[in-house]
């Protein structure tokens, strides 16, 4: 509701990462065609939103949250949609903590790290 009450007011969210495995990601039509893990963050002012598209695996959105409880980021929101039988769609509302110091680039590279390790040590 505030990002809401904040873009009507003419402060548009800055989209400072958009990692995708590939670029023409929105427009594929098939699960075999889509490359995962997608992580997309917008920030404005201390708050970060995330959207991450995986793997379903057991235990993999708690360990996303924990690491960004150890990157300082204090999630406020978080919803898990499952999409088909294999995928996730994940969206998470965060706020900087004080601690907070990594760029936006590290962080999703943080996240797309976690992503690719459960993925690939599971299968």
């Amino acid at each position: 509701m505030e990002l809401e009450h904040e873009n009507k007011r003419g402060k548009e969210p800055n989209i400072l990462l958009n990692m995708a495995s590939d670029p023409n990601l929105d427009n594929c039509l098939g699960p075999d065609e889509l490359l995962l893990p997608h992580v997309k963050a917008k920030v404005m002012e201390n708050n970060i939103l995330i959207y991450i598209n995986c793997e379903k695996e057991n235990g993999i959105v708690l360990k996303i949250l924990n690491k960004l409880g150890n990157l300082h980021l204090l999630v406020t929101s978080t919803t898990v949609l499952p999409f088909g039988n294999s995928t996730l769609r994940i969206t998470i509302i965060a706020e900087m903590g004080d601690a907070y110091k990594m760029k936006m680039m590290d962080l999703g590279d943080n996240v797309r790290q976690l992503l690719s390790n459960d993925g690939s040590t599971n299968r």
